[in-house]
């Protein structure tokens, strides 16, 4: 019968893995590796849906039309999609039990796929600008729109995505849908039967449909003046939560009280 030898001055398996040329071999080791703050997945899955609602819109309408439904589809995937994708992610301490302050870096991380989304969105909006012949404001507040709201959208998933529990994570993507069609499902019942225009009875607040609208009008019936103030409003409200989001964001338990709580019985 034969025996290994083992060396007795080899360094604790726990000090081997703090060791950053050792290799990760541990399913939560290689959990916490992958768990990428750049969402690599997520910018596919964008650009999938803009390739998309580009194949099937712009053949079909005018160069205007297309444009606005082309800004519209993009409004959807922003403001729905995303958040839908990230909510029905496992939670952090399966994803990544090793992490000091998940909630915080699920913080950034909501962040990071704003800018990453608004940043490919403008492979989409400066070509419309040609082809709708845009002004450059009215491009420039097209971006500004949709940035204001998908910054909300940020914060809402930002704070759905510490959540463990499922109805928490249905509640938030819940808001995510009131935010865009609340305001306008709740004006059509209020309206409903009244001849006169909805639009000039109640101007949407919280909903961006109606500001999207105007905003791809024709290059001839643009006009910014009556949106700028909302738009900024909604920018600079999105921003300070974003900024308490980040700086409320503390661990709910140690690293390793985590690692216990995530292991199945």
């Amino acid at each position: 019968m034969t025996t290994t030898p083992t060396d007795n001055n080899a360094p604790p398996l726990d000090a081997a893995r703090s060791d950053h040329t050792s290799p990760i071999t541990s399913p939560s080791d290689r959990r916490a590796a992958t768990f990428h703050i750049v969402p690599r997945g997520l910018t596919i899955v964008w650009c999938l849906w803009l390739l998309g609602s580009w194949a099937v819109i712009l053949p079909s309408h005018s160069e205007v039309n297309s444009a606005r439904w082309m800004v519209f589809a993009s409004m959807y995937g922003l403001l729905l999609l995303w958040p839908a994708l990230r909510l029905s992610q496992d939670h952090y301490d399966r994803l990544a039990p090793d992490i000091a302050n998940p909630a915080r870096l699920l913080a950034w991380r909501a962040v990071f796929d704003w800018l990453t989304l608004i940043a490919v969105y403008q492979t989409v909006v400066w070509p419309l600008k040609l082809n709708a012949g845009w002004s450059m404001s009215q491009a420039w507040w097209v971006n500004a729109t949709l940035a204001a709201w998908g910054l909300v959208i940020a914060v809402l998933v930002g704070w759905g995505s510490r959540a463990r529990s499922g109805m928490v994570r249905s509640a938030v993507m819940l808001a995510c849908l009131v935010v865009l069609l609340g305001e306008p499902l709740l004006r059509a019942v209020v309206s409903a039967g009244t001849p006169t225009d909805p639009a000039g009875v109640w101007t949407m607040r919280l909903s961006p449909l109606d500001i999207v609208w105007a905003m791809t009008e024709s290059r001839s019936k643009f006009s910014a003046v009556p949106w700028t103030w909302h738009v900024g409003t909604v920018a600079g409200f999105a921003a300070l939560a974003v900024i308490g989001l980040i700086a409320t964001a503390t661990p709910n338990a140690s690293p390793a009280d985590r690692k216990i709580k995530s292991q199945p019985d």
